[in-house]
């Protein structure tokens, strides 16, 4: 095997491995949006901020920070997801 056959591979691997993990994170999201109650599924960053009618990742952080809300989990070891019924319960919590 030749020098540049051998980084081939590598780079190769390396794209495999990327894409993998990439599609289990979107298969856990799916799973976790699909199979809890309406009230208990996860939302992504963007959804999250939605929800809370709040346009800034910076507003989001600092309701975390403060205890507004609770932290989110990790999944796929990057993507952060909040649970929906701690943010419809600070919103509920904000009106009332």
């Amino acid at each position: 095997m030749n020098h540049q056959t051998l980084n081939f591979d590598l780079l190769l691997n390396s794209i495999s491995e990327s894409i993998a993990e990439r599609v289990s994170q979107k298969i856990n999201i799916s799973q976790l949006k699909e199979s809890d109650p309406p009230e208990e599924r996860f939302l992504d960053t963007i959804e999250a901020m939605k929800l809370l009618k709040i346009k800034s990742q910076v507003t989001l952080k600092k309701y975390v920070a403060s205890g507004l809300i609770p932290k989110p989990s990790k999944i796929g070891g990057r993507k952060l997801v909040y649970k929906k019924s701690d943010l419809l319960n600070f919103l509920s919590n904000a009106q009332g």
